[in-house]
């Protein structure tokens, strides 16, 4: 942290002694006596933000060696000193791991294994059968609600299909 020069006159800070080398007095605890020290003070930072930010880039190599030294980290905390070594977020890990995993499927073996593409066509294959059982469904729908309604225009009305139970006492009671 630097801290500005004060002229002698009004102490005011002097912003013509800006980068320019100063005498700074500082004890030298070997020497027991203050000792005069060449400093340079640091300009100030420019107060302007740019209009856009400049997004970061990197290059496959740099993804792919963070990505391996990210891999061989096996204790504890490892990681996340790598990452903030980096100056890179866990997002940025987990979005390489992911490129790297579409670009060659079965390079890295993780938790969760590859698919070879067979539920993929099962899963097709049901959903067409669904669709046409869907279909089915709704033409025997309509189906039954013409029948309705010719039956309501035609004022028949419809029977209640007997049990076998119901037959036989019928018939036994026609028989006498």
């Amino acid at each position: 942290m630097s801290v500005p020069i004060m002229s002698n006159n009004n102490h005011t800070p002097d912003t013509t002694a800006a980068n320019q080398p100063t005498q700074e007095m500082r004890s030298n605890p070997q020497m027991g006596r203050y000792v005069p020290i060449l400093a340079t003070v640091p300009a100030p930072a420019d107060p302007e933000v740019s209009a856009r930010p400049v997004r970061r880039k990197f290059t496959a190599p740099y993804k792919l060696r963070i990505v391996n030294e990210a891999d061989a980290c096996t204790q504890s905390g490892e990681v996340g000193a790598l990452l903030r070594r980096e100056g890179l977020y866990s997002s940025h890990l987990t979005d390489w791991r992911r490129q790297q995993q579409q670009q060659n499927p079965g390079a890295r073996k993780g938790s969760r294994p590859v698919s070879d593409g067979r539920m993929a066509a099962e899963n097709r294959e049901l959903r067409c059968k669904t669709r046409q059982l869907e279909r089915q469904l709704a033409q025997a729908e309509a189906i039954v609600e013409l029948q309705k309604k010719v039956s309501s225009l035609l004022g028949i009305t419809a029977r209640v299909r007997a049990s076998a139970h119901d037959l036989s006492t019928l018939e036994s009671d026609e028989n006498v």
